[in-house]
């Protein structure tokens, strides 16, 4: 059982600030994100608690179809072989090493302890310009190519959003004031951290920054956040 959360990459205050420089894709991505959110709130208005079905942490990888929908099309699952789409591939590959660092570290049958399979949506709208977790899954848009790219080949932004999904089972800290900073806090040293151990880099080598391969040059700094 747990509370329902929807934690984003990029914050409305990014996006807004990119907007009012005159990039339409980023105020459309604001403009999703609050359909988005509203239609959560609709569905879940007398479930504010939902039971999660155990599975076997296994992936799952659907595309979009740059719809603004979720579960459109099974592309990849686990054990299944590469498929033509890289942006799955890297999904499948990213997805699959923060769920094994989890494990590995902590001893955690998956996200939630108790082998949540681990759901990834890729090509979600057109140029979405975000990346969120929803409470039981992961969604990513493709970028707009002018201020960002694509983010589900981040493992930083991969990992940072599946450990808002650790945060939410484990502590269900509310995401606001000082539990929701608190919860952000955790998810950047746990996507910093797993983007050490990915990149097979030692504390001189690492960057600390989170985001910085998914900004463009246009982009008003190296990354989203250090």
């Amino acid at each position: 059982m747990c509370t329902k959360h929807y934690c984003h990459i990029v914050p409305p205050y990014i996006l807004e600030a990119l907007a009012k420089r005159g990039n339409s894709s980023c105020k459309k991505a604001l403009n999703d994100s609050q359909r988005f959110l509203e239609r959560r709130r609709t569905v879940l208005n007398n479930l504010m608690v939902r039971e999660f079905e155990d599975g076997n942490g296994d992936r799952f990888i659907y595309d979009s179809q740059n719809k603004n929908e979720q579960r459109v099309a099974l592309v990849r699952q686990e054990g299944d072989d590469p498929t033509q789409d890289e942006t799955a591939n890297k999904a499948y590959e990213t997805s699959g090493f923060v769920r094994d660092y989890f494990k590995d570290t902590f001893g955690l049958d998956s996200i939630d302890g108790n082998g949540l399979d681990v759901i990834s949506n890729i090509h979600y709208g057109q140029a979405y310009n975000n990346a969120f977790w929803d409470g039981d899954e992961m969604t990513y848009g493709d970028g707009d190519g002018e201020e960002f790219t694509n983010f589900a080949s981040a493992i930083d932004v991969v990992a940072h959003e599946l450990a808002h999904g650790v945060t939410q089972f484990l502590s269900n800290l509310e995401y606001q004031s000082q539990p929701g900073a608190l919860n952000e806090h955790f998810s950047d040293v746990f996507g910093t951290i797993i983007k050490q151990k990915y990149l097979k880099q030692n504390i001189s080598e690492a960057d600390w920054l989170i985001g910085d391969s998914i900004v463009t040059e246009a982009f008003p700094g190296v990354a989203l956040r250090s």
